[in-house]
């Protein structure tokens, strides 16, 4: 079998290292034997979270053996391979080149197991909100009942924190309208987390139809390599500053609280649900490991070295709730999984690879 082409991070083709991968897959073991010789089909997998599934499955090959093989649909194969150069050549992985909604019904191989995280990527426009909301319904009806009929056994839908919305007052009856418009509860940051909750419902409808199992993973904030750099996160706006040599800049009052889970242990929840999770089971994945903006921004600049730190105390958004933190008793207990890597490790491996890549 061919060697996994994975390299230590001092190399510009985006590969994590191999010990994070190894670590990963040595721990789950032999609850990864359900895949032995199956088929894994993946949507809305092209960035961090996908990267770091390809790559611990890939890695799960060469250890253990598995003969595992990995379908991946995306709407640029170039793109992702030009991200991914260092396993373009697999055999055990090819890609689909299409959406959910437009490609079709010849191209979509047969499948043992599914793992579920498109999504439509945000653009300032009057549409992106009713296509965010058909890829929701249409591309997930489409996927579950082409994946029945190729004898799908599970599925993994990729959810999101995002769903538990911010805080509100409960609210006792009568019942009144909300004075708010629904015209204001289409933006992303609402429509997202609503659209996700209905997918959970709606995907686990769909497997008790279609007889397939579906667990739902609810994802918070995770660190390390791939991390996207257009992303508006606090983290990675940390990150390019410190790479560039900049003083690294807190918008708000820096009091804000957030987790980050490392991707290795992100990659073993995640897997572990797909071969075991529960039908119909919704199970967070995320660090509970808190720590406040201020203390996030000054962490990777101990970490990186030289600038400084600077709140600006600007007003930032009402829609980011000041807590988001996952609870994960009940993953922890039902997947027997536990977290490994701490989060001034995980922000030190993350700044390690983006140091050593070209992508900082």
């Amino acid at each position: 079998m061919r060697a996994h082409h994975v390299k230590t991070v001092g190399t510009t083709n985006h590969s994590l290292q191999a010990a994070d991968l190894e670590s990963c897959v040595l721990r789950l073991g032999s609850r990864l034997e359900p895949l032995r010789g199956a088929a894994v089909f993946l949507t809305g997998c092209t960035g961090f979270i996908g990267k770091w599934l390809v790559e611990t499955l890939l890695c799960a090959n060469d250890l253990l053996g598995l003969n595992c093989h990995l379908h991946l649909l995306t709407r640029s194969p170039q793109k992702f391979f030009q991200s991914m150069p260092h396993v373009a050549d697999r055999d055990d992985l090819a890609t689909v080149a299409g959406s959910l909604l437009d490609a079709p019904e010849s191209v979509f191989p047969a499948m043992d197991y599914v793992v579920h995280g498109a999504n439509l990527v945000v653009l300032p426009t009057q549409e992106w909100a009713a296509d965010h909301c058909r890829l929701a319904t249409l591309g997930t009806e489409r996927l579950f009942r082409l994946a029945a009929s190729r004898g799908c056994r599970a599925a993994l839908l990729l959810s999101s924190g995002a769903v538990y919305g911010t805080q509100a007052l409960a609210q006792s009856p009568p019942f009144a309208e909300e004075p708010q418009p629904l015209t204001e509860r289409i933006h992303e940051s609402v429509l997202y987390g609503e659209t996700k909750r209905f997918t959970e419902l709606f995907a686990v409808a769909l497997g008790q139809q279609c007889n397939i199992r579906v667990s739902v993973a609810r994802c918070f904030a995770f660190c390390g390599g791939h991390l996207p750099l257009n992303s508006p996160h606090a983290l990675i706006s940390f990150i390019k500053d410190a790479c560039a040599g900049r003083e690294i800049c807190i918008r708000g009052d820096g009091l804000a609280q957030r987790s980050y889970m490392y991707g290795s242990d992100m990659a073993e929840w995640l897997l572990a649900m797909l071969v075991h999770g529960p039908h119909g089971q919704a199970l967070n994945v995320g660090s509970e490991q808190a720590v406040s903006i201020g203390d996030l921004a000054q962490l990777v600049q101990k970490l990186h070295g030289g600038g400084r730190v600077r709140i600006l105390n600007e007003t930032v958004s009402a829609n980011a709730p000041s807590v988001y933190l996952p609870d994960t008793k009940l993953t922890r207990a039902t997947l027997r999984v536990k977290e490994t890597v701490s989060l001034e490790q995980g922000l030190a491996n993350t700044l390690e690879w983006f140091n050593n890549s070209d992508q900082a």
